[in-house]
């Protein structure tokens, strides 16, 4: 939230009893390269974990796939409109 608005958002969908599926991570645009979307995701990435999810997936925009490398994710497929990227999380790293 800035000045009482949303500055971005995301949704986690749970598709299985270890697999969790971003499904949209959106930064106002005027926001954007601030961090923000780096918070937003490690905000998931807890949350997921605390579902004892262990594996995260999300079909990336192209010019999107830089970010998502930066936090760790891995292209598994490349061969799409929007690349399929994973991540593996460790349920030891749960912040408290």
């Amino acid at each position: 939230m800035r000045n009482g608005a949303p500055a971005g958002t995301a949704r986690l969908d749970v598709a299985g009893p270890r697999l969790g599926i971003v499904r949209l991570v959106a930064i106002e645009p005027d926001l954007q390269r601030r961090g923000l979307g780096r918070i937003l995701m490690q905000e998931v990435e807890t949350y997921a974990r605390r579902f004892g999810l262990q594996q995260l997936e999300v079909n990336s925009a192209k010019d999107a796939e830089g970010f998502y490398q930066r936090l760790g994710w891995v292209v598994v497929r490349s061969d799409r409109k929007n690349p399929l990227m994973t991540k593996t999380l460790n349920a030891g790293d749960i912040p408290s």
